[in-house]
């Protein structure tokens, strides 16, 4: 358990507090599982990948073998299911303002899929 900075926290009026943290290679498992097993996939869980292949976290979490017996299969299929409303609603109205100049539109969307999708299939 690690203690979250109390600089993190406090824009959010929060107080510091401890909390399990991942590391990316078993968040990368973690989102790749949500993705798949949710009764109503989430976009969120496709943009949290998109941050951890940018990271590293992705190549990290094959190298490790972690992504064996992930079902990759269904995650892709959930990728391509989500469209830009799903996107606005669950993510982009939750971003900062400079966060949402990046995404805030449907074509940012579709490059942020394409890169989850690929990185899916390439290990499938």
């Amino acid at each position: 358990m690690r203690r979250i900075d109390p600089d993190i926290a406090r824009p959010y009026r929060r107080l510091a507090y401890r909390c399990r943290h991942y590391d990316g290679p078993a968040a990368v498992t973690q989102k790749i599982e949500a993705l798949a097993g949710r009764a109503v996939p989430q976009a969120r869980d496709v943009f949290d990948l998109e941050i951890l292949i940018r990271g590293g976290h992705f190549a990290a979490a094959s190298e490790q073998g972690r992504l064996s017996g992930a079902p990759l299969q269904r995650a892709m299929r959930r990728v391509t299911e989500l469209d830009w409303a799903a996107f606005q609603g669950q993510v982009l109205e939750y971003l900062e303002a400079d966060g949402r100049e990046i995404y805030d539109n449907p074509e940012a969307w579709g490059r942020l899929q394409t890169t989850v999708f690929d990185a899916l299939s390439d290990h499938a």
